[in-house]
């Protein structure tokens, strides 16, 4: 049955909700209302109870004292860099003896005897107060030659703290001697080593000293010179060290590039075992000598090294490995032979001669076997720490693997 209900909304009636339901609101409303007031009531009480329980103070001084220089914020930024400390005072009584002994970690590439000559850093007889790059025969950087004056005591003594940041650009790859009296004991070697002995600055030259060129703490901003030489020795890095991308030559044929002589880039042809010389690409370690050149051979072929390893009184270690044309050692974690120094080297001779196999596959226990990981190509490499004779070229032939 449907029920009927009058038009007039005020009456009511059953099923209707509206009259109902609002008598439901405004209750639901006043308790709600009701809690609000309650909370804040409590939170006040709460709040006024700590106070009583708690009595509020100034601070009479900070709870962590930040000590700041007079002046300001300006006043506490750190000082500029003023260079080393100079070492002039020092050199009346400085150790040439010690100074000597600092000087024996630069024979790799210099020498300090008259008439000596030039290796990879020019010869150091007569150099206090020498014109910068005077000495005869030397190729030095454009960045020195333009730097100009003279290797006094001073200049001695920068250059030796730190010569990159003396000479931004030079070829001296030395970190520098921190210590005052380190840099001191080795002026006073370098001034012994000369035809005459140079006059010690005198108390006024001392007096008159002042600290070098102040730096920021912030390496300068580089200019797009700076930028473009660093980009070019990226890519100069890239094209020198992926010689064997192209067997034969390819790096040859780019312009201002300088293949160093220890590298063949004929295929299976080890070059003659020299030092590392400073290129567009970069540098290496002084004291050692390098050999090496690109192998490539056929599946059925191997390559024959011979040649004379130098023994232990001429050469404090040497070495013989497979690299790839990304300069990546190869696979040597799981029993691959890859490597060989003297000491691994089956059958050498009294006089230090040797043979190794460089092949796809093992031709047998006899044999010195340098694995190729069944690769085309990559890089013998042959490398002999600080010797004393002169190191010979290794041998090679390509011949057939099965007729070992």
């Amino acid at each position: 049955m449907k029920m009927a209900c009058g038009r007039v909304p005020d009456h009511g009636c059953e099923g209707s909700p509206e009259k109902g339901n609002t008598s439901m609101d405004e209750l639901g409303l006043n308790k709600v209302f009701a809690a609000f007031l309650v909370a804040a009531l409590l939170l006040m009480a709460g709040i006024k109870l700590a106070d009583v329980l708690v009595p509020h103070s100034e601070l009479q001084q900070n709870a962590y004292i930040i000590e700041v220089p007079e002046g300001g914020s300006d006043a506490a930024a750190a000082p500029a860099d003023k260079g080393p400390e100079p070492v002039l005072a020092l050199l009346a009584s400085a150790d040439a003896a010690a100074g000597e002994k600092l000087a024996k970690k630069c024979t790799a590439c210099h020498v300090f005897e008259p008439g000596g000559a030039n290796k990879v850093g020019p010869a150091l007889w007569n150099i206090v107060n020498a014109d910068k790059g005077a000495v005869d025969g030397f190729s030095y950087s454009n960045a020195l030659l333009e730097h100009g004056g003279a290797w006094d005591y001073v200049a001695l003594n920068l250059f030796l703290a730190k010569p990159k940041a003396y000479i931004s650009g030079t070829k001296m790859n030395f970190a520098g001697l921190k210590k005052p009296q380190d840099r001191a004991n080795m002026i006073a070697y370098l001034r012994q080593q000369a035809d005459a002995l140079a006059a010690l600055p005198t108390d006024a030259e001392i007096a008159a000293v002042e600290p070098s060129e102040p730096r920021s703490r912030f390496p300068p901003i580089p200019t797009d010179e700076n930028v473009a030489q660093r980009i070019d020795f990226v890519s100069n890095f890239l094209i020198d060290h992926t010689i064997v991308n192209a067997p034969g030559g390819e790096k040859s044929k780019a312009p201002g590039h300088r293949i160093p002589d220890w590298y063949s880039i004929t295929p299976n042809v080890i070059g003659k075992p020299d030092l590392f010389i400073q290129t567009a690409s970069g540098i290496g370690a002084p004291d050692v000598h390098n050999a090496a050149g690109p192998w490539k051979l056929a599946p059925h072929e191997a390559l024959v090294i011979e040649g004379v390893m130098p023994s232990t009184d001429d050469c404090v270690f040497a070495n013989v490995l497979l690299i790839n044309k990304f300069l990546q050692s190869l696979d040597y974690q799981h029993g691959r032979s890859q490597h060989f120094n003297r000491r691994q080297i089956k059958g050498m001779g009294a006089d230090g001669s040797y043979k190794l196999v460089l092949a796809h596959d093992d031709p047998g226990p006899a044999y010195n076997w340098l694995d190729t990981e069944g690769r085309e190509t990559g890089i013998v490499f042959y490398r002999y720490f600080l010797a004393t004779v002169d190191l010979a070229q290794a041998v090679t032939r390509v011949v057939n693997f099965a007729e070992l």
